[in-house]
């Protein structure tokens, strides 16, 4: 609903093979939430240093003089 924002979908190196291939995943996936178990190829989250915090400044993002 933003006007100044598109949003597309990521497509690298699509082939039948693979679409195939992430399906099935999916698929397995949907089934082991299904039955309680929890799904693979989960992402732990990454709890960055909130901005004012010392931590925040990376030796890469400190400000160079």
């Amino acid at each position: 609903s933003a006007p100044n924002v598109v949003a597309t979908p990521y497509v690298a190196a699509r082939c039948e093979d693979a679409d195939a291939e992430v399906a099935k995943y999916v698929v397995k996936n949907i089934a082991r939430v299904l039955v309680g178990d929890a799904p693979g190829g989960v992402i732990e989250p990454v709890d960055y240093p909130k901005v004012g915090d010392p931590a925040f400044w990376s030796s890469r993002m400190a400000p160079q003089v």
